[in-house]
């Protein structure tokens, strides 16, 4: 098989490498030291798989312990859709300007899809904890579908990390929580899914259009 003709690797993300295999299947192969990661996502499967499937959830269909098997998402995510309108400063990265932004039709129907694959996910008794504009995909149709979920876990569970400006440390009203993530539930998916909408409708994540020097991340979390 030639190198044009073989997987592409289409990202690179905590858990594993992503190739496309065909126009149909994805392959999400695990990283060296992150075999828990995967083995966490293919449990999620797992258990969505025992219920009636929501059109808003990625796919599987076949997993081994070192690699997931997905449906293929032909219009990438809506982070790399958002960063091909935006306008940015070298080196900070500080978004400067929109070329143009997206529909409202198509934010408002990209919303209501996000906020049922959190529902389902929720009555399923989890968490994804790790919504964002990179982990929705975009199909033919228009649908969105959630992915990644190596950080779900169940409501009530303890969150060990999240990403800013999609998750937030507790201050002073987290109690003896402070400075934590605190625990997964709606606290936390309602978090996310609102600074999605933000996204979405603004065209950049939140803060991505201010800049405080070389302490920028630090200062935004």
């Amino acid at each position: 098989m030639t190198a044009q003709n073989g997987p592409r690797l289409l990202s690179l993300g905590s858990t594993g490498f992503a190739f496309k295999l065909n126009d149909h299947v994805v392959v999400k192969k695990v990283r060296p030291g992150r075999e828990a990661n995967m083995a966490r996502e293919q449990n999620v499967f797992a258990i969505l798989e025992r219920h009636p499937p929501s059109p808003y959830i990625i796919r599987r269909f076949y997993g081994t312990e070192e690699a997931i098997f997905l449906e293929y998402a032909p219009e990438g995510d809506l982070a790399s859709l958002l960063r091909e309108q935006q306008l940015k400063d070298d080196p900070s990265r500080q978004v400067t300007g929109i070329v143009k932004r997206q529909p409202l039709e198509h934010c408002f129907l990209w919303m209501k899809q996000l906020g049922a694959a959190a529902a389902w996910l929720e009555t399923l008794g989890l968490a994804h904890c790790d919504i964002r504009p990179g982990n929705m995909l975009l199909c033919h149709s228009g649908r969105v579908k959630l992915a990644d979920f190596d950080r779900t876990i169940g409501i009530g569970e303890e969150m060990l990390s999240g990403t800013e400006p999609f998750a937030r440390l507790l201050g002073d009203e987290g109690g003896l929580d402070r400075g934590t993530y605190g625990n997964a539930g709606c606290r936390s998916e309602q978090f996310a899914v609102g600074s999605v909408f933000y996204s979405l409708t603004r065209g950049h994540d939140p803060f991505e259009d201010e800049w405080w020097g070389p302490d920028h991340g630090p200062i935004r979390m």
